[in-house]
């Protein structure tokens, strides 16, 4: 229990005291014996060093217990401000939010344009899912932030055009963390979803993104120091060259906080659950995929495992390769991994990325910088510039992100097909 507690000026004087003593007076003297290149090296290192511990995120958390991070000029502005941040990175971990498809209505490929080259995988996860699509992963990564009571009829109003009867294997699930004998934190959603293949299956792990302020936690930790080290390397004349040491310095920093990193390493939990597929006859091929955090844990676990991932906007890893307990290799980087980015999204510049990759467009005029993060806004991207192909359109995509209306041949009306659709951002 707390005794005491610093003024405000106090910790204003230490933390003076702190950046000229340990930052200022040793840059000082190394540039005055002119060893510049050390002076440089200390800079980059005990800068991000210095500005990982002065804006901790996981020690606001700790101190506090809630995420309120933004004053307003009174109470109910305040509150207003909090209530919106902790609905931003908290968010509803029962999300009941459905997507609202339309049978009979289309879009065809814009041919006029020049496609996405991955609009179809060249290469899906099994030959039995040949014509698996780019957008189905996405709409797969969409489902790990809904609630177990909506997912089930998402899964049959996608997957129904096509004949296929995919099922999310919650009780599978459920059974691994109990065999794991709790050392699952339940902070860690995914979800396996089964697509049959005459007497074996497919499976699909989805991982969530940033939800909770744990998710939070885990972004920060995880990536901090790379993202850091990203615009020390754009800031220095010619950072490039530094290119090829950053995964080395950032390894070194994130050992600093070993410990903390290691208190949110959800990609552990899903390499063990992947490595449990790989070792269960029924599955004859494995697939992962996520979105935003999720879509860097899917990354992370595909490089260590051996499947493929497809992460949507999703954390990258280079520079942080070397942080890991099962270090990654570039190697498997760039032949197990795929990114999809979209123009604007500021998530994916997290981190370089690796060789395989695919920008899209995000038609959006939103000053909100997170307005092209939405997992759904590049799922009706990939729908309207692609095509419908053997799936429904959505209504979502027209009321909701302004996609110009799709196609049919029916005398269906859009507005009445439409009336009751969720409103999404």
């Amino acid at each position: 229990m707390r005794v005491t507690e610093a003024s405000d000026s106090v910790c204003w004087f230490m933390m003076f005291l702190e950046v000229v003593l340990f930052y200022v007076w040793p840059v000082v003297v190394l540039f005055i014996l002119e060893t510049s290149l050390i002076a440089i090296m200390y800079i980059v290192a005990v800068g991000i060093s210095g500005v990982r511990h002065y804006f901790n995120i996981v020690a606001v958390i700790e101190e506090t217990g809630t995420m309120r991070l933004i004053p307003g000029k009174s109470r109910s502005q305040t509150w207003l401000k909090q209530a919106r941040l902790t609905k931003e990175t908290n968010g509803d971990t029962e999300n009941t939010e459905t997507l609202t498809f339309l049978p009979e209505w289309y879009y065809p490929p814009q041919l006029g344009n020049t496609q996405y080259p991955s609009c179809v995988f060249g290469k899906p996860p099994s030959p039995a899912l040949e014509n698996f699509t780019l957008a189905d992963m996405t709409f797969l990564s969409s489902l790990s932030y809904r609630s177990s009571s909506v997912v089930s009829s998402q899964l049959d109003g996608w997957f129904s055009p096509s004949g296929q009867n995919v099922t999310d294997e919650a009780d599978f699930v459920d059974e691994w963390k109990l065999q794991e004998g709790g050392q699952v934190s339940k902070t860690v959603v995914f979800r396996l979803f089964r697509f049959p293949t005459g007497n074996d299956a497919i499976g699909i792990v989805s991982v969530r993104g940033t939800v909770s302020s744990m998710d939070l936690v885990v972004d920060n930790q995880l990536w901090q120091a790379a993202m850091l080290a990203q615009l020390v390397r754009l800031a220095l004349p010619f950072g490039e060259i530094f290119t090829p040491i950053l995964p080395t310095l950032v390894y070194s920093i994130n050992q600093m906080q070993s410990q903390a990193v290691q208190r949110v390493s959800y990609y552990k939990a899903i390499a063990r659950f992947v490595n449990a597929l790989q070792e269960n006859a029924t599955f004859t091929g494995i697939g992962l995929t996520g979105h935003s955090l999720g879509g860097g844990i899917a990354i992370i676990s595909a490089a260590q495992t051996g499947v493929g991932a497809v992460a949507i906007s999703g954390l990258n890893a280079m520079l942080s390769r070397l942080s890991f307990e099962t270090k990654l290799t570039v190697e498997g980087l760039n032949s197990k991994t795929f990114n999809v980015m979209p123009n604007r999204d500021i998530i994916p510049m997290f981190d370089d990325k690796a060789q395989n990759f695919q920008n899209i467009d995000c038609p959006s005029d939103s000053r909100n910088p997170l307005s092209c993060h939405s997992v759904v806004r590049t799922l009706c991207e990939l729908l309207y510039t692609c095509g419908t192909g053997n799936r429904h359109a959505l209504c979502e995509c027209v009321t909701s992100f302004n996609f110009p209306m799709p196609l049919t041949d029916s005398d269906q009306d859009f507005d009445s097909m439409c009336a009751n659709a969720t409103p999404l951002t």
